[in-house]
């Protein structure tokens, strides 16, 4: 399968969560395409300080954040609720994350100079097919990946 990549030679990103899984193809790829990468999975504000001091420009942020628990709403067999405390930790890494990435990069992003299409900066979040067609028993990711595609509109 064919795929394109824009440009990114000389680009600098932050991959948020890109040490395994889809964060890390997706650092690998953006390095094979000539940009410097860094990756970060815990304090974001201390990595755009660094990305600040250091490189004095952010080009690209993804952010790739995806915690699941399996549980169904209530669980009769054990006459039990799903987790309330799974829940929340699902939404705050998956959602308000992706959330608090965004407002603390696109700061820096916006006082680079504008590429010859306007551009200033990009932001890639992922979210899922689960965000449109939930599974049972997957309703904190679900509804972490359906916060994000919402948001996302609204941030655009």
């Amino acid at each position: 399968m064919a795929s394109t990549i824009r440009a990114v030679k000389d680009w600098l990103a932050l991959v948020k969560w890109g040490a395994s899984g889809l964060g890390e193809g997706t650092a690998r790829r953006l390095i094979k395409h000539g940009a410097s990468v860094i990756t970060k999975d815990r304090d974001v504000e201390e990595a755009l300080k660094i990305v600040k001091a250091k490189f004095h420009k952010l080009d690209v942020t993804v952010n790739c954040a995806g915690i699941g628990v399996a549980s169904k709403i209530y669980n009769f067999k054990k006459d039990s609720p799903h987790s309330l405390d799974d829940f929340m930790k699902t939404l705050n890494v998956n959602t308000i994350g992706t959330f608090n990435v965004i407002r603390q990069a696109v700061g820096l992003m916006g006082k680079n100079a504008p590429d010859e299409d306007g551009q200033k900066g990009v932001v890639i979040n992922t979210a899922s097919v689960a965000a449109f067609e939930g599974q049972r028993g997957q309703v904190a990711y679900s509804a972490s990946k359906g916060g994000i595609v919402r948001h996302d509109i609204a941030i655009g």
